[in-house]
């Protein structure tokens, strides 16, 4: 639950935790390659070696290759050398070598190639593999620090963070002068809500490669989390001081100034960043929004059809400009928008509601609470558009089965990592309903149906899904306007409370009740919500 939120955070892009890269900083290159392989010198016989089974070892073959992998914002400098399959490159084909099973015959390898191969891996999402390989790697050589840090970002990203925290630190204890590896600390951190502990990270790193625009940036987000918005502010200038054409920073500084009303600023950033990427998806979008809130919608249309041109297919800027424009609005937000708005997300989801007091699945616990009664592991609930499952831990104790549905792949992900779900169901929502007739004690949904005008069909699907005096609880957002429902230019539809009642007496509810509700805070102002609780007859 808790999907509405996504179009009012902020997206200031800190990195999603995969296999880290690094840089090497100015200076002496390849001084910085002998400290960081450490106990491994290249140029020697390679006489520390580690045993892999047949199958990982087949149609590989060691090459040097003195360049930097680059993935996304983190580092990985793998390094001298990379193991490949012979004529293939591509990860699959790591996959289909590493796939196979264990065989019964071993070979050995060197130490840099074995962690080549498993960083590889790793990319690729063998993780089972690559942290065998790790471990091997550890074994041979305890104190390797980039197979102790790989392994401790690879630990964060299966679940363990606890334990990946512990690795990271433990590398840098070997390897003190690796801002790669602070840089890293503070992306678990940030993801694991810890905003304080990363920002002393990525500080940390600062010392050590002052102007890294890469972790300047990484900085800024997580001072913006803080709410310490000055210091975000200089972190931002200080990265396009360094390298103007850094596109994120001036997106990151636009979204900063557009949370502190200086919409004029904002515009001037994003303008710059559409300069330094003109077909930037997610930089139209920002700049749009900013002419939105100049009350000049003209221009943001405009931007919305250059969007159009290059990209005629873009369900996000269809979507966007019935929004904006007025102009052919659909009665509901198509599920290729909600699932590639929510894909994308969903990494930083949940850190970048930390600033808004986001309060939907916290009213929809209380309202269950209200209905149920006392917990008693009793119910069968259904989370409706979970999301990152942030109702989960709230409503647990009352479900005897609790189900988790969502149209992205990405939120599902999320949500299973917290724990408290039985089944999580990659499917559209009224269409779930549909087929789950008389199955569910609760249906809730906590900031889904604001991606619905409409809301006759999924409602009855709902009542359809719930067994005979089931309660419904959801939330919308609220309008004061004549019409029955709006949709707004931020992306979400906003309903009149008397369209809600009309429409679930249609469809078969009795003892509504509606409470009007901040749902959360959006760049200062209160969001204005209701909160609906009914029974089926």
């Amino acid at each position: 639950m808790g999907r509405a939120a996504a179009s009012a955070a902020s997206t200031d892009r800190a990195p999603a935790t995969v296999p880290p890269r690094r840089k090497p900083p100015p200076g002496d290159a390849q001084a910085r390659r002998r400290d960081a392989v450490a106990v491994i010198n290249p140029d020697q016989d390679l006489r520390t070696t580690v045993e892999v089974t047949d199958t990982l070892a087949q149609g590989w073959t060691c090459r040097r290759k003195r360049s930097i992998w680059i993935l996304d914002r983190f580092w990985l400098y793998p390094g001298n050398g990379f193991l490949n399959r012979q004529g293939a490159m591509e990860a699959e084909s790591n996959r289909g070598v590493a796939s196979t099973g264990d065989s019964a015959t071993s070979h050995t390898m060197s130490v840099p190639s074995a962690l080549a191969l498993a960083t590889r891996l790793h990319r690729s999402g063998e993780m089972a593999v690559a942290e065998r390989i790790y471990g091997r790697i550890l074994e041979a050589v305890p104190d390797n620090p980039d197979a102790t840090h790989f392994l401790g970002v690879l630990h964060h990203g299966t679940g363990r963070s606890e334990e990946g925290l512990r690795l990271i630190r433990r590398a840098i204890g070997l390897q003190p002068d690796d801002a790669g590896m602070r840089n890293n600390l503070g992306n678990i951190l940030n993801d694991c809500g810890r905003f304080e502990e990363a920002v002393e990270a990525y500080l940390g790193a600062v010392e050590i490669e002052p102007r890294n625009v890469d972790i300047l940036n990484n900085l800024g987000v997580a001072l913006r989390t803080l709410n310490r918005f000055n210091d975000s502010e200089v972190a931002y200038r200080r990265v396009i001081a360094i390298d103007p054409t850094y596109r994120e920073a001036h997106d990151n500084l636009g979204r900063l100034l557009a949370s502190r009303g200086r919409f004029e600023e904002a515009v001037a950033c994003h303008q710059t960043a559409l300069k330094l990427e003109p077909r930037n998806a997610e930089t139209r979008r920002l700049l749009a929004d900013m002419h939105v809130l100049r009350g000049d919608r003209a221009k943001a249309v405009a931007i919305i059809d250059d969007w159009l041109k290059d990209e005629p297919g873009s369900v996000t800027a269809h979507h966007l400009r019935a929004a904006i424009s007025g102009d052919d609005v659909p009665t509901r937000a198509s599920d290729a928008y909600v699932a590639k708005l929510f894909d994308a997300y969903a990494p930083s989801f949940d850190r970048s509601l930390s600033g808004l007091e986001y309060r939907a699945p916290d009213l929809v616990a209380t309202v269950l609470e209200a209905m149920a009664g006392r917990p008693d592991k009793g119910l069968a609930i259904l989370d409706a558009g979970c999301g990152t499952g942030l109702c989960g831990p709230l409503v647990a104790e009352w479900a005897r089965s609790l189900v988790g549905v969502d149209l992205s792949e990405g939120m599902l992900a999320q949500a299973a990592e917290r724990g408290c779900y039985d089944t999580l169901v990659h499917a559209e929502l009224t269409q779930f309903l549909l087929a789950h007739e008389n199955a569910y004690d609760f249906v809730l949904s906590a900031d889904t149906l604001c991606y619905f005008g409409d809301l006759a069909a999924v409602l009855a699907a709902a009542r359809g899904a719930l067994t005979a005096g089931g309660g419904l609880i959801f939330t919308l957002e609220a309008d004061a306007g004549p019409r029955p429902f709006v949709l707004n230019p931020h992306g979400r539809y906003a309903h009149q409370e008397d369209y809600v009642r009309q429409m679930l007496d249609a469809a078969g509810f009795t003892q509504i009740g509606i409470d009007h509700q901040t749902l959360r805070m959006q760049r200062g102002d209160p969001v204005q919500g209701l909160v609906v609780n009914a029974r089926r007859s």
